[in-house]
């Protein structure tokens, strides 16, 4: 089974399965950590949603995966060539605050990191994200290139 079958088949499969309970139990919501945001117990992912997936299963997916009270979306700057940003972009178009929005950056530096902030926005055709994320911090000196105090990646917040 090549990716995108695999993908397809166990999209549909699942939210086939969600619909079977969707009338009968309301998504469990969790608090997310002490922020006050009360986001779903199953997210979206977008890590292997690239030029493979079709532009109408994705907005399916998402529009979909919302009515069953899914809120939480999990995308980054870097999966997909894009297209991982891209799709919910087009999806959450009158829906956008319905969902708590997540992007990931991989640069360590502010400037670098804003221009793909800046980029992000743009393929989410938004204007805010809920939650943006240092990618990929694998070691020490990833997590101190980004805490540099003027410019590291975290003074770009």
């Amino acid at each position: 089974m090549d990716r995108r079958t695999f993908l397809k088949t166990s999209a549909a499969g699942l939210l086939a399965a969600s619909r079977l309970f969707a009338d009968e139990r309301p998504m469990p919501m969790r608090d997310l950590g002490r922020t006050g945001q009360k986001v779903s117990l199953a997210g979206i992912g977008t890590a292997e949603w690239g030029a493979g997936l079709s532009d109408d299963d994705a907005d399916r997916m998402i529009g979909t995966a919302i009515d069953l009270g899914i809120n939480y979306i999990d995308t980054a700057y870097s999966y997909g060539d894009g297209h991982s940003e891209e799709h919910p972009g087009r999806a959450l178009k009158g829906r956008r605050d319905r969902v708590f929005l997540t992007t990931k950056t991989i640069p360590r530096d502010k400037d670098s990191a804003l221009r793909e902030l800046e980029t992000s926005l743009k393929r989410l055709a938004t204007d805010r994200v809920d939650l943006w994320q240092f990618h990929a911090l694998a070691t020490t000196r990833d997590t101190d290139l980004v805490l540099r105090e003027t410019e590291g990646a975290l003074a770009a917040g």
